[in-house]
């Protein structure tokens, strides 16, 4: 008979349930993207920054084009670029905003854009950076880079997370050197949290050849995403799209349960109660439970009668891991 080991429960911050749009404020420069669920931030005179906490950048984000000749590897980030940005929302379906930059970078010139795109039922934003030679041909990568990383806005007590061989892989940010490529990452993600708090950040993307590489930088850990491409010829274009997500509010729980790594029998029925408190702003709206087991099998279901839920809505199970 099959057994199927039980290792990890999580219960996921809540969502917020709000209108599709768009605003702007001029004083700061900075626009929010927000829908049914989350608002997104996005900083425009201060590099390639967002955040699901208005004020609050848990960590720096740059897009840094890499130029190899045999000069060397020439360097540059959208940090030192001039950008004009364009908004638009259909109040309705989605929100879009996106920025554009004409360069050059040595003797090297190239066209660059990101743009994110909120649909009206993600609970993520997708960026998606995309750069096209203008001339002539060129040996380059796109990093997307993140430094001084504080989760919870507050430094330490912080966490690097990837998947591979259905186990969750953690390392603290602290004197940590890394590299990691497409085949040692069952999926293509990585989460930053901090344990205390619960505050966590998750990345995904869906370039192919790509790596991540970590190393130690004036005592904080620096995170390259590194999108490959070994040459880029004149009108020839290089992009991916990169999903994003933070925490924004604080939640805890008591957990009745199956203790961890214990036996269960296929078919086997068992009782599962959760008492959830939310700290902060939060409501229960739209969360739910996460659960993954060992053998790589997902099971879907829900429930009736919790207390979980202020407006009914179902307990998934659904096959991501955050720890």
């Amino acid at each position: 008979m099959r057994k199927t080991f039980l290792f990890l429960i999580l219960l996921i911050p809540t969502l917020y349930a709000q209108d599709i749009g768009l605003t702007y404020n001029e004083t700061t420069n900075v626009y929010d993207l927000y829908n049914e669920y989350n608002h997104f931030y996005v900083n425009a005179s201060s590099g390639f920054q967002i955040t699901n906490v208005i004020d609050e950048y848990w960590s720096q984000n740059y897009i840094c084009i890499n130029v190899y000749d045999e000069l060397g590897t020439h360097e540059k980030c959208e940090n030192e670029m001039e950008f004009f940005w364009v908004s638009d929302t259909d109040n309705e379906f989605y929100s879009q905003l996106v920025g554009g930059s004409i360069f050059e970078i040595e003797n090297y010139s190239f066209m660059f854009s990101i743009t994110y795109f909120l649909y009206k039922n993600e609970s993520e934003i997708k960026i998606t950076p995309s750069l096209i030679n203008t001339g002539p041909d060129v040996n380059l990568s796109i990093s997307w880079k993140v430094d001084d990383i504080k989760i919870g806005n507050t430094y330490g007590d912080d966490y690097f997370s990837y998947i591979n061989n259905d186990s969750v892989i953690t390392y603290p940010l602290n004197n940590l050197t890394l590299n990691l490529n497409n085949s040692e990452m069952q999926e293509s993600i990585y989460y930053l949290n901090e344990q205390t708090s619960g505050d966590w950040i998750s990345t995904r993307w869906n370039y192919s050849n790509s790596n991540l590489s970590l190393y130690t930088e004036e005592n904080n850990t620096v995170i390259y995403l590194n999108l490959n491409k070994e040459s880029l010829l004149y009108g020839e274009e290089i992009s991916t799209d990169i999903w994003w997500l933070d925490a924004i509010c604080g939640w805890s729980c008591d957990l009745n349960a199956p203790l961890s790594h214990v036996s269960i029998q296929e078919g086997e029925l068992f009782d599962l109660n959760l008492s959830v408190s939310w700290l902060g702003t939060c409501t229960s709206t739209g969360s739910f439970i996460k659960t993954r087991f060992n053998n790589g099998t997902w099971n879907y279901m829900s429930t009736s009668g919790t207390n979980l839920f202020s407006v009914g809505d179902e307990v998934r199970f659904v096959p991501d891991v955050l720890i």
